[in-house]
C-alpha cells in the first residue's frame, strides 16, 4: 500500500523538500539523456564502497576526491519508478518533517539520515567490489528499520 497524500497541514512552504525533488529529477533526466554513456555516469558518480575503504579511484572520471561520491550518489536513481517512489515519499513525509524541524535542521537531518544509510553495514560492506548506487530517500530509514 502506497500513501498518496497526508492530511497534516504545513505552516510554511516546504522549500527544501521541493528543491530536493527538483534536484533529484534534474539529475535523473540528465542520466537518461546520456544514452549509452548512462553506465559510465553511474559508475563514476555512484558510491562504490571499495573505492572509499581502499582510497582508490576505480573510475577516474568521477568526482575528486572520491569521497564526494558519497554525496553525488544521493541524487541518482536507477529507474523512473525508483525516482517517482522516492519523490512521493519525500513529498508526503518530507514536507511535514521540514515544517516541524525548520529548513536548516531539516537539511542537517536529511544529510545525517543519508550518511547513516551509507554507513549501515547492509549497504556499505567494507570490501564490496560489487557496484552499488546508494540512492534511497533518507526518510526511508525511519520507516524500514
Amino acid at each position: 500500500m502506497f500513501p498518496i497524500w497526508d492530511d497534516v497541514p504545513t505552516k510554511k512552504f516546504p522549500l527544501i523538500t521541493v528543491a530536493l525533488i527538483v534536484l533529484n529529477s534534474i539529475v535523473y533526466l540528465y542520466q537518461v539523456s546520456l544514452g549509452e554513456r548512462f553506465s559510465e555516469f553511474i559508475y563514476s558518480m555512484g558510491l562504490l564502497p571499495f573505492e572509499i575503504t581502499h582510497h582508490i579511484d576505480i573510475f577516474p572520471s568521477g568526482p575528486s576526491p572520491i569521497y564526494l561520491t558519497i554525496f553525488s550518489s544521493m541524487f541518482m536513481h536507477g529507474s523512473i519508478v525508483h525516482l517517482l517512489g522516492n519523490m512521493l515519499f519525500l513529498w508526503i513525509f518530507g514536507n511535514n518533517v521540514e515544517d516541524y524541524l525548520g529548513r536548516k535542521n531539516f537539511v542537517i537531518f536529511f544529510l545525517f539520515c543519508f550518511l547513516y544509510y551509507i554507513l549501515d553495514t547492509r549497504y556499505a560492506i567494507l570490501y564490496n567490489t560489487r557496484y552499488e548506487i546508494a540512492i534511497r530517500c533518507p526518510l526511508d530509514i525511519l520507516f524500514n528499520k
